[in-house]
């Protein structure tokens, strides 16, 4: 049977029991300041009981395809409504990103292209980015330990696949109650990546990946997009179209 990519699945593809992913950094400047992403197991207490929820199969599958994304600075951004206008302030104090800098990290989505009307929408700017030789699809979602980002304060999940569609990711907070406060601290989790590969029972070996020549030459054909066409749907299918057959070259072996 063949995939939409034009590639064959074959009985050893389908009963294939992982599949590695790749990770790498946008950008190397200040590459460092970021912190590897966390299987969701790892920072996990061990089950109270057999019984109990970490045990339950449901969530240990679950957990087993996800890992954490961690906050690498202190943030504290608050909202305010006045009639139909809405400010957006920094508590310096509270916050490691330079006044400077703020804009480089944080980016406050303009209302037309809100949720809600009267729910502000920003973007956190994290310059990672995954690749797959294989059909995964990458879902973000609020942290699975639970989101401590304020009252309110809502992520906002999203899907794609990451073997025709290689660009930095970000993340996006709805306020959902004004005035509202979002609060990030160094360390606590951001958001979870879930992985689902090409086989159901497939589980994702994550791995640092090279930033080869030809990933970033096809990357760059994929980043912005989104941002000035309505029909990302085309912009994949021509991704897709022009993708070498293999760019995931792991570090890690």
């Amino acid at each position: 049977m063949a995939t939409p990519g034009g590639r064959d699945m074959t009985d050893a593809a389908a009963a294939q029991q992982t599949f590695d992913v790749g990770w790498f950094m946008y950008e190397d400047l200040g590459a460092f300041l970021f912190i590897p992403p966390r299987p969701v197991g790892e920072s996990a207490p061990p089950p109270l009981s057999r019984k109990a929820v970490r045990a339950c199969p449901a969530v240990r599958g679950l957990e087993a395809r996800a890992f954490d994304i961690l906050s690498p600075y202190n943030l504290d951004l608050t909202v305010e409504r006045s009639g139909d206008r809405f400010a957006f302030y920094v508590a310096p104090n509270r916050t490691s990103v330079d006044p400077g800098q703020i804009g480089r990290v944080v980016t406050v989505n303009e209302r037309h292209v809100w949720r809600m009307s009267d729910r502000p929408v920003v973007q956190v700017a994290l310059p990672y980015c995954f690749v797959a030789d294989d059909d995964v699809e990458l879902t973000q979602i609020a942290p699975l330990g639970g989101a401590r980002f304020g009252d309110g304060i809502a992520v906002i999940p999203g899907r794609f696949p990451i073997r025709n569609w290689i660009r930095p990711m970000s993340l996006a907070f709805e306020f959902q109650r004004l005035p509202g406060r979002l609060t990030l601290r160094r360390g606590e989790a951001l958001c979870t990546l879930v992985f689902d590969g090409p086989a159901p029972a497939a589980l994702p070996r994550l791995v640092r990946a090279r930033k080869t020549a030809e990933v970033t030459t096809f990357m760059q054909g994929c980043v912005g997009v989104t941002s000035r066409i309505s029909d990302t749907a085309s912009a994949m299918a021509r991704a897709e179209a022009a993708r070498p057959p293999k760019l995931l070259e792991a570090i890690d072996d």
